[in-house]
């Protein structure tokens, strides 16, 4: 617990302060004032510091000598800011009702009681922790998806919870960093909602609350766990508040727009399935060329290299190709290259789990949709279907907009942000149906778009009753309690005890020595998870793969 602490007021200082370097220098040359909300500051610092685990990766393990250049780096800025007198000191937005401020007090709780927990991730043992313990370890390593194709799997979030895990500091590789997110981006949609409120804007504002409560009912056991899922999520979910908030479309708002911009290139680069909101930052893109955003223009096409270079130069050394597992562009002959058909397997099997897990992938991806789509929706737990079922039937829910006493409600500049953010959620649900239906992965996009579709079915009585502010209250009075049960179910005062000092450890499962070409590694022997201790360690033998080199960080090869 006092570890966690400490570890969260590190990444809120440092992220600050790296923020607040990232806007000063995008007011350079400029005299007026610039005041962003504190959650804005704290998430850009976050993507810097992904960007600088990204880049140092290619070069250092990510060890304590990383983490005393960051320091150094965040020490730089932080003096640079106080001499050109750009340092402005945080200032906390008062919520505006005390009704906010206890759910944040609530959610704030339960995330950081839940973050204390051991991690229950299978994704994590199978390859999550091990990745980690790989980018600790050694510099990128050529080929590493040789030994187990999930180590290619190349997540920038994997790479920035390996700089902050402090293994060399403390007895444990810590895993903090993903309750912290889980807090801001809450925290972010509640205060960011509740202005929203204060302007008239009902749907973001309710947007804001109901995400918060399925966020906290469907992830808040990822909390602690370095899973790639949880990031993805929030960040999508943000995003789409960003995007109904309409916080990048004035003119005089283009920062709103690279923060936007920003954010969601980190996101793809932590998780590949939320590649479709890409498409957003096209739109931003063409806004900026269409209002010749000269200075924004600069700064997009110059955060798309910053971000995407060392992530594709990573993959590349870890598979061969750009972006694992996709085979094209086929660009690089390098010995380590994994084999075009691996990848084509690694895909099919990725989907078939998704629809059918525990079955051959062959006899899975031969059915027929209807086939597989039965078992699979009926294999969901009673709320996780419904949460399919909304999410399929949302549409109906943009009916309303098309009603003048609705249209009196929600302004008609807003009505185009939501249709488009809409659609291209409900495009994100057929994506993710059809390549890897899993509902971890899933929740990318359902979260958002069943809590736009709540939203919009709630103003049509507001359209009748007109009264915003009891519906908004009543909303958060309802979340309060919402969050408040689950906060109660979820403290067990033998666990906090056993946790004041540290959170728990990753889960140490036995193994045992199996053979790779030339080389004799460990290999899981329970449930094909490894998890952090054991290393190296993979779920299973790989006879083919051979070691490049004297030493695990020359990287592998498959035998020919």
């Amino acid at each position: 617990m006092i570890i966690t602490a400490l570890n969260w007021l590190f990444f809120s200082m440092t992220f600050w302060i790296l923020g607040a370097g990232f806007f000063a220098a995008w007011q350079r040359g400029k005299t007026e004032p610039l005041h962003m909300p504190e959650s804005d500051t704290i998430l850009v610092g976050f993507c810097l510091s992904l960007l600088f685990a990204l880049w140092t990766s290619l070069f250092l393990p990510l060890g304590i000598t990383s983490q005393i250049v960051y320091i150094l780096i965040v020490v730089g800025v932080l003096l640079a800011l106080f001499c050109k007198k750009k340092l402005v000191l945080p200032r906390l937005q008062r919520p505006n009702s005390w009704l906010t401020l206890v759910l944040i007090a609530l959610v704030f709780l339960l995330i950081f009681i839940n973050s204390l927990n051991r991690p229950t991730n299978p994704d994590s043992g199978i390859y999550h922790a091990q990745t980690i313990r790989w980018i600790e370890s050694y510099p990128v390593v050529p080929g590493l998806a040789n030994l187990h194709t999930r180590l290619g799997f190349n997540s920038s979030w994997l790479v920035v919870n390996a700089l902050f895990s402090f293994h060399q500091i403390f007895p444990q590789s810590l895993h903090c960093l993903p309750g912290f997110l889980f807090v801001v981006v809450c925290a972010a949609l509640l205060q960011k909602g509740a202005a929203a409120y204060r302007q008239g804007k009902i749907v973001p504002a309710l947007f804001g609350l109901l995400a918060v409560a399925f966020l906290l009912e469907t992830n808040i056991g990822q909390a602690s766990s370095p899973g790639t899922d949880l990031p993805a999520i929030l960040l999508m979910v943000l995003l789409t508040f960003l995007w109904i908030n309409q916080e990048w479309e004035a003119a005089q708002n283009a920062l709103g727009g690279i923060v936007m911009v920003f954010l969601t290139f980190t996101v793809i680069t932590i998780k590949l399935s939320a590649a479709p909101i890409a498409l957003l930052t096209l739109i931003v893109l063409f806004r900026f060329l269409r209002q010749k955003q000269r200075q924004a223009l600069r700064w997009f096409f110059l955060l798309a290299g910053l971000v995407f270079i060392p992530w594709c130069a990573r993959s590349v050394m870890l598979t061969g190709y750009l972006v694992y597992p996709i085979p094209f562009p086929d660009l690089f002959s390098v010995d380590w290259k994994i084999p075009a058909e691996h990848l084509r397997i690694e895909q099919a099997v990725i989907r078939a789990w998704g629809r059918m897990p525990g079955l051959p992938f062959e006899q899975v991806n031969r059915l027929a949709f209807l086939a597989w789509a039965k078992p699979w929706f009926y294999d969901f737990s009673f709320n996780r279907r419904i949460l399919v079922a909304l999410a399929f039937l949302s549409p109906v829910a943009f009916l309303p907009l098309a009603f003048r006493a609705v249209r009196a409600v929600v302004s008609r500049a807003a009505i185009k942000p939501l249709l488009f953010g809409g659609l291209f959620l409900y495009a994100g649900i057929v994506y993710w149906v059809l390549s890897a239906p899993d509902i971890r992965f899933g929740y990318t996009f359902i979260i958002p778009l069943v809590s736009l579709m709540v939203s919009l079915v709630l103003i049509v009585p507001l359209a009748v009753l007109k009264k915003p502010a009891m519906l908004y209250h009543a909303v958060l009075m309802v979340s309060v309690l919402f969050t408040a049960q689950i906060l109660v179910r979820s403290v067990n005062p033998v666990i906090i005890r056993q946790q004041v000092v540290s959170p728990a450890d990753y889960p140490n499962l036995p193994t045992y020595p199996c053979e790779i070409y030339n080389k004799t590694i460990l290999c899981a022997e329970l449930y094909h998870e490894c998890w952090y201790a054991p290393f190296p360690c993979i779920p299973t033998p790989k006879p083919q793969a051979v070691m490049r080199g004297e030493d695990f960080g020359s990287g592998f090869r498959l035998k020919q």
